[in-house]
């Protein structure tokens, strides 16, 4: 990837950047899915903690180029209703060509910031999968999670880092690896506390690659 230096000293700031995000997303469509491959395992088991049912409603947050529209379509079927919101028009154009490709006509995709999207129902389940930049902007979980039913169901995904005692290592390679896909690496040791607030019952389900990468899953409590 381009410029990984540059990008590692971008991302030591305190939160994430909008902007530097969609600076970067212009240049990551061009190969976004041919990098994505190593992420499937851990992305279909996210979407598999949802626990989806037919008719449901789901969003996918930062849905990005739309990896998970396809199979979050077939589990809610014909009747069910995915949406998928991504702040950056490039990858939202990819993500709009899957869903021409594979006529999925349950999928409405939103090309809009998730610190001020406005939804026109509230949603069943949500998936934050690689979303690391929202779950440390409380504007944009504090607006996305006001759709949130009573109730509804929460899978997040991802990377995190390790006790720097022993995973100095893995941290450090992971760091480097992903620095582009995000824009601060503040909150990366735990990335999933910010929604404990929504979800207090939220726990990390299952890890991958020697716990570097996570999904947890909850539940939206009754009154936030």
């Amino acid at each position: 990837m381009r410029l990984r230096l540059r990008d590692l000293v971008a991302n030591t700031s305190s939160g994430p950047s909008a902007s530097l995000s969609l600076d970067r997303y212009r240049y990551l469509a061009k190969q976004y899915d041919s990098t994505a491959g190593y992420a499937e395992r851990i992305r279909m088991a996210a979407i598999d903690a949802l626990g989806l049912r037919a008719d449901e409603s789901v969003l996918d947050v930062a849905s990005g180029s739309g990896l998970s529209l396809s199979q979050l379509a077939r589990t809610v079927g014909a009747s069910g209703r995915v949406v998928g919101i991504d702040h950056c028009p490039h990858m939202s154009a990819l993500a709009a060509g899957l869903v021409a490709r594979n006529q999925l006509h349950q999928v409405r995709l939103i090309n809009e910031p998730i610190e001020t999207v406005q939804l026109a129902e509230p949603f069943d389940a949500a998936l934050f999968c690689y979303t690391h930049d929202v779950l440390q902007s409380p504007a944009a979980l504090a607006n996305v999670m006001r759709f949130a039913k009573p109730g509804a169901r929460v899978s997040l995904a991802g990377l995190r880092l390790l006790p720097w005692a022993w995973g100095a290592p893995i941290n450090l390679w992971n760091l480097y690896r992903t620095s582009c896909y995000l824009t601060t690496f503040a909150g990366l040791r735990e990335p999933w506390r910010p929604m404990l607030r929504y979800c207090p019952n939220l726990t990390l389900m299952r890890t991958f690659w020697l716990g570097s990468y996570y999904v947890a899953t909850g539940v939206v409590a009754q009154a936030r």
